[in-house]
């Protein structure tokens, strides 16, 4: 099997962070997904 560049095995999906995300943005859930970036991006800037 040859490798793609992003190292994967041809034949295999590739999976992006937008893919993943991207349910979270457009649905009912949304408030809820920011909420929780809001928490993240707080906690991270607080531990430094």
């Amino acid at each position: 099997m040859t490798n793609t560049p992003s190292g994967l095995p041809t034949g295999q999906p590739e999976v992006s962070a937008w893919s993943l995300i991207k349910p979270y943005w457009v649905s009912e859930e949304r408030g809820t997904a920011r909420g929780m970036l809001i928490a993240i991006v707080t906690m991270d800037l607080l531990t430094c």
